[in-house]
């Protein structure tokens, strides 16, 4: 059963990587590539307070989602997302790393785990290991790249059955002289007797996009 979209208040400032705090209003069309990265930027910031997502009601976790742009920390990022996001990341990099072992490669060995290793190894590995060094690099490039988030808009929610929500945000971004803001779509499901996050859009765009370079 679908309700009808809910207002939410909430336009918490987004203090933390690169924020200015006096903003920019600068207007102007944003490349696709800078662009791809504010979505990237926005799919990836997560983190959990020491509290973690499973005592907590959707909102809270949504909230939790977006502290990592005043924490800049990813050591809980699984703690927040849904089992199967998580098992689809692990099996896609299974795959990629034998697809790499069987043409000789070490890049991604290096990458990920900074040494050589075994499938086994790769096997053997959570799945945390690889979203979090996938948070790092975005953050990095983010950061590098001089990107700001401003502040953050939730403009509504809708829930769907008893055990989805979906939350939708818009976000307000900068880079240099020029602003840009997006609008997207966040995914709380209830697991266990919790609830947690699907993956959102941006990061399955960068996870297909890894998938597709790697099987080139």
């Amino acid at each position: 059963m679908m309700t009808n979209i809910r207002q939410m208040p909430d336009k918490t400032p987004c203090r933390g990587i690169g924020h200015d705090a006096r903003g920019r209003s600068a207007a102007g069309p944003a490349p696709r590539s800078r662009r791809w990265l504010c979505g990237c930027l926005a799919g990836l910031m997560m983190v959990v307070s020491p509290v973690f997502a499973d005592d907590f009601g959707p909102q809270t976790v949504l909230d939790q989602y977006f502290e990592i742009l005043t924490t800049r920390k990813v050591e809980h990022l699984s703690m927040l997302m849904d089992s199967g996001s998580m098992t689809r990341l692990k099996g896609l990099m299974v795959d990629a790393f034998r697809n790499e072992m069987e043409q000789g490669g070490s890049s991604l060995q290096k990458r990920f785990f900074g040494k050589a290793v075994t499938m086994d190894d790769v096997q053997a590995a959570p799945a945390s290991l690889f979203l979090n060094e996938f948070a790092r690099e975005i953050l990095t490039a983010a950061e590098v790249q001089r990107f700001f988030v401003d502040r953050r808009d939730v403009v509504g929610s809708l829930m769907e059955g008893e055990d989805t929500v979906h939350f939708v945000v818009r976000l307000y971004l900068h880079q240099g002289p020029r602003s840009n803001s997006d609008v997207l779509v966040y995914t709380v499901v209830r697991e266990g007797d919790g609830w947690k996050l699907r993956f959102p859009p941006t990061i399955q765009q960068i996870l297909t996009m890894f998938e597709a370079r790697l099987l080139q």
